[in-house]
């Protein structure tokens, strides 16, 4: 026999309001190296009231099984490691993870319970090995519950790192959140650049303009300071026009990452 923890339905879990996504999803994030953190997401759960996505689900049961197994709670651990498999096979588990991952492969075969709604953010059954986050909708709303198997197979796994564990991004993500800040600061630094030379092309314009100007004695220092004048506005205009270009294509890389 299978014991599963249960949580209180959102009338009873003490829900003031339902968390934003983005909220909800950063605490995840901290979910897998804070304790305090992972016991405030799972507090949380109820109180979604927003259908779950499979990627949103898994990213979910990772970070909780990273926390089990830090706290050496096997059992807890593989459960949420094969829920996680389950709704994103797909994920490239870091190295550190691997043992983990590797011993919490889900079991097609395994008890499962019929379920009208989602299982972590998808339809089917609620197996009796792997933890879960069910919804359904009624009355007008999504109900969301959270449960967790409270016995294990019996399966051995080692112990975690003794570093801090992390959920980390992928490294295109990675690469792509630093190349907007590298666009940012050239674009700035262009931009500055261009003012100075907008500054040099004002002074050398009002230089030529000058006709009791002390500097110039004959038509070739005229025509010196004539050029320099058009090369600084022409240069301020190509300067500050880049750095605009960078700073908008950073700001857009941004928004739309």
């Amino acid at each position: 026999m299978v014991a599963l923890l249960l949580q209180l339905s959102r009338a009873h879990a003490g829900c003031d309001e339902a968390p934003l996504p983005e909220d909800f999803a950063a605490l995840v994030q901290r979910a897998a190296r804070d304790p305090v953190a992972a016991r405030a997401a799972r507090a949380l759960v109820p109180c979604i009231d927003l259908p779950m996505e499979p990627i949103d689900a898994a990213q979910f049961h990772r970070a909780m099984a990273m926390d089990a197994w830090t706290r050496r709670a096997d059992a807890e651990a593989l459960a949420e490691m094969r829920a996680a498999r389950a709704a994103a096979s797909g994920w490239r588990a870091p190295a550190r993870f691997l043992p983990l991952w590797a011993a919490a492969e889900p079991d097609p075969a395994a008890p499962s319970l019929p379920w009208e709604g989602l299982v972590d953010g998808g339809p089917g059954p609620i197996y009796l090995d792997r933890a879960a986050i069910v919804q359904r909708f009624t009355e007008g709303e999504w109900e969301t519950r959270y449960l967790l198997p409270m016995t294990g197979s019996g399966d051995v796994i080692p112990d975690p790192p003794d570093s801090p564990m992390r959920l980390k991004a992928p490294a295109a993500v990675s690469a792509r959140a630093r190349l907007p800040a590298a666009g940012l600061v050239t674009g700035i630094a262009l931009g500055v650049t261009g003012v100075i030379a907008f500054g040099y092309s004002v002074a050398w314009t009002a230089e030529f303009k000058d006709l009791d100007n002390p500097r110039v004695k004959d038509q070739d220092d005229l025509a010196e300071l004539g050029n320099r004048a058009n090369l600084a506005t022409v240069g301020a205009w190509v300067l500050t026009g880049a750095g605009a270009t960078c700073i908008g294509a950073s700001v857009i890389n941004l928004q739309f990452r």
